[in-house]
């Protein structure tokens, strides 16, 4: 059975296999920017407490994409 991929959301997937530390730092200063403006997160500390799981978590989620696509041998 073969699924049917639409092509946008295949080039996500590979340029996040292709960059897994790019997109975890990218989606990590996101998170932090929103929360700053948000919230008016003001200290260092505070910003670290919510860039560092935000990046490994996107991070891992890349990672494991990246391990996927290896595994049933689709393209980077």
């Amino acid at each position: 059975m073969t699924m049917v991929v639409s092509p946008r959301r295949d080039t996500a997937n590979r340029w996040s296999a292709r960059h897994p530390l790019l997109l975890g730092l990218v989606a990590g200063t996101l998170m932090t920017l929103v929360l700053v403006v948000v919230d008016g997160v003001g200290t260092v500390s505070d910003m670290l407490i919510s860039f560092i799981p935000v990046s490994v978590l996107c991070t891992l989620t890349a990672l494991s994409e990246r391990r996927r696509r290896k595994k049933h041998n689709l393209p980077f």
